[in-house]
């Protein structure tokens, strides 16, 4: 059952009685192409931050300050800001909060509220608002405990990008049930402007290993799951006004 809201669309998942909450990071998972992937793995880490090369690229060209994480997981983003940084996560994953202590001394925080008002320089939400049932409340916590003129790495799935509309259910991004607001890239605009934010650029990162012949071949076979593609990913660079 989907919803729709003012920026998002809502994706109602069954509730099954008795159901584990079952961690995002410890063992082995299956991603929509079918391959196992350990998340928690070196290679997995090394992947995810030549993924993110233009996000950091960004923030380490910003001013040393206070530093949120919202979403940190493994802390991998974290790990690869340059020195000075006063970095605080917020992960509600048991696995990876102890992970975010015992190797990066990470200042954990249980939640928004817990945080002081005006106090972030950054604030890092890269891929964790499509997660979050009531994403109004979570970017209105974010300009409360932002510094004015503080930055906004804001990153999500276009969930109406052209590969979106052309493999409709079987667009990839739709494989992870947890993905419950789906934004696109005119409602995710929004969404910052209408919250307070200035956007100064908007991105769709690539990463060079989805690049290749095999990947490109799979956009004429609708029937089976969306390969990896440009327009698939949005990166948003904001600063509270």
């Amino acid at each position: 059952m989907h919803l729709m809201r003012d920026y998002y669309t809502v994706r109602r998942q069954p509730l099954r009685m008795g159901a584990k909450l079952v961690s995002y990071w410890d063992g082995v998972k299956v991603d929509p192409d079918g391959c196992q992937r350990k998340r928690d793995s070196e290679c997995e880490r090394q992947q995810y931050l030549d993924d993110i090369g233009e996000e950091l690229l960004f923030a380490n060209s910003l001013p040393i300050g206070n530093v949120l994480d919202f979403g940190a997981g493994l802390g991998w983003f974290l790990s690869a800001l340059r020195a000075g940084w006063d970095k605080h996560a917020i992960e509600p994953d048991t696995y990876a909060r102890q992970r975010l202590h015992e190797t990066l001394g990470v200042l954990n925080v249980d939640t928004l509220r817990d945080c002081k008002s005006a106090f972030y320089d950054l604030v890092i939400c890269h891929h964790v608002i499509e997660h979050c049932a009531d994403p109004e409340y979570v970017v209105t916590e974010f300009t409360r405990i932002m510094k004015k003129c503080a930055w906004l790495i804001f990153a999500t799935p276009d969930f109406d990008s052209p590969c979106a509309q052309r493999f409709g259910p079987n667009y990839r991004m739709l494989h992870d049930k947890t993905h419950v607001s789906l934004f696109t890239r005119a409602s995710a605009e929004r969404f910052l402007l209408d919250a307070g934010f200035c956007i100064w650029e908007m991105r769709f990162p690539f990463p060079d290993r989805y690049a290749t012949a095999e990947n490109f071949a799979r956009w004429d076979n609708t029937t089976e799951v969306s390969p990896p593609w440009p327009g698939n990913w949005m990166t948003f660079y904001a600063q509270l006004r």
